[in-house]
């Protein structure tokens, strides 16, 4: 422990320090274990709750620069001014509302950011804008208005349509209305929702419902494939293959060798890398493919077991030279691929049959007008015709969601929008987006200055303080930049 002593060798003050500096002047700075302080001879002129003080000997006598540390994270819209969802931390989204949590309390939020509910205390989010609050035994549903539509005895495993989900009883399920009415009973030992329809299975049979609880057909051998693409089905029984259309019309009957592993976009893949058409023709063998991929109904990729990916047009001619040992393979909409390969990092264009070597990352879509590409040490921003659009270059950057992408400079992060302009002075930790208007980011250290006599002259709010020639201070406060005197009057 460190004290102080008087000229008769008797300790300043009763209460001694962690660490102290010497005197300078009239002041010191020392540190207890609620953090860094000032003491004159006599008295504390700065209280010990900053995480670093520095004295700032450029004004003569002294002024002192706190440092207040912050933790967690904070969230701003998208003009980064604007604080949003105040002492409450992310949780989960869906397409229509955002939960952030706070103490074991939840609050809802819309796609606007407005507050729907707030301190709940058992929530779930699910599909179709619905929220789900437990209440003592009932599970009580609401929509994205906060309006109470429905309710349960049992909790919703997943909503089938609007106003049909699946729950689950001493491992047995069904399928109730929002009104709490058993339209399925809870018999079935599986209940799989595929696109349109539902797998069900009950004793020794398997049936396929129709999402309005039609029953479509029963089978007491074999199982159900859908595919999630055409909305097609089919029954395997054995070596049989029976494909229906989404009418239930029986378009095709076939046997195969092989186990099916797969039915998607019209294809049924086979466990020994086979794939077939709905007539049960060979389109071609990839062995033992582990891995499938389908691109705006244009292109397929697929990855073989020795993690080679192949790529192909919707007519299955091969686009990629499986000799580059392709190991990554990224779609950035309108017909172009990155890929990671013998060459390096190649970005090609099928539509214009173009290839080009020039970036070493690729990232985003242009279905968002833009993509993010790095080039040697800085990132910048490409349209489809492969411009850099806002001749602006950054240390970092995010591609865009929506209308918004997050960019760094050296001093920071900030947002920009789709005319490559920042939303405030790049100073801020990383920002995620979170929502099509929300921000995330850590909160900052926040900085103040206080005089040799203790007095607060600039408030403990800044982001940077930075002391300039002449003895100007220049502040910034959440993105913007202003200039004090050595008093604290606001210049400009």
């Amino acid at each position: 422990k460190w004290n102080f002593l008087d000229k008769n060798g008797d300790s300043l003050f009763n209460e001694p320090f962690d660490f102290t500096f010497n005197f300078y002047l009239k002041t010191a700075i020392a540190k207890k274990k609620t953090g860094w302080g000032v003491v004159t001879k006599d008295t504390i002129c700065i209280s010990f709750v900053y995480a670093s003080i520095e004295r700032l000997k450029e004004f003569g006598d002294t002024i002192f620069k706190v440092k207040l540390p912050y933790r967690g994270k904070i969230y701003y819209d998208s003009t980064l001014k604007h604080q949003l969802f105040n002492r409450f931390a992310f949780e989960k989204k869906n397409e229509l509302m955002t939960l952030f949590s706070s103490k074991q309390e939840f609050n809802i939020y819309n796609a606007n950011n407005e507050l729907i509910a707030e301190q709940l205390k058992n929530v779930k989010l699910s599909k179709y804008g619905y929220y789900i609050v437990k209440i003592k035994k009932d599970r009580i549903i609401y929509d994205v208005n906060g309006n109470q539509i429905g309710q349960s005895f049992l909790a919703p495993l997943d909503f089938i349509s609007e106003n049909l989900f699946i729950v689950e009883k001493n491992n047995k399920k069904g399928i109730l209305n929002l009104n709490s009415d058993t339209l399925l009973p809870l018999l079935y030992k599986e209940l799989i929702h595929c696109n349109d329809y539902i797998i069900a299975q009950k004793d020794e049979a398997t049936y396929l419902f129709h999402q309005d609880l039609t029953l479509i057909k029963k089978i007491k051998s074999g199982h159900f494939l859908i595919d999630l693409n055409s909305n097609k089905w089919l029954i395997i029984n054995g070596q049989k293959i029976t494909i229906f259309n989404e009418k239930s019309e029986k378009i095709s009957n076939w046997s195969i060798n092989e186990k099916v592993i797969n039915f998607y976009n019209n294809h049924i893949y086979s466990d020994k890398g086979i794939i077939y058409n709905l007539e049960g023709e060979k389109i071609l063998t990839v062995v033992n493919f582990i891995d499938v991929n389908y691109y705006d109904d244009a292109y397929i990729s697929l990855q073989d077991s020795d993690k080679k990916w192949h790529l192909y047009t919707k007519d299955w001619k091969e686009l990629t030279d499986a000799s580059l040992n392709n190991r990554k393979i990224n779609y950035h909409g309108d017909h172009v691929f990155s890929m990671t390969n013998k060459k390096g990092f190649i970005v090609y264009d099928f539509l214009n049959n173009l290839e080009f070597t020039l970036f070493s990352e690729v990232s985003g879509n242009f279905t968002n007008k833009y993509i993010c590409v790095k080039k040697d040490d800085y990132y910048f921003y490409i349209d489809r015709q492969f411009i850099d659009v806002f001749n602006r270059h950054f240390k970092n950057a995010t591609p865009f969601i929506n209308d918004f992408a997050s960019i760094a400079t050296e001093n920071g992060w900030s947002i920009i929008g789709k005319d490559g302009f920042p939303k405030s002075l790049p100073s801020f930790p990383e920002i995620k987006q979170i929502n099509k208007n929300a921000f995330e980011t850590s909160k900052k250290p926040l900085y103040g200055l206080y005089n040799s006599a203790g007095k607060l002259i600039l408030e403990v709010k800044y982001e940077k303080i930075t002391i300039l020639p002449n003895k100007l201070i220049q502040t910034i406060f959440e993105g913007e930049i202003h200039y004090f005197d050595i008093s604290g009057k606001k210049i400009y």
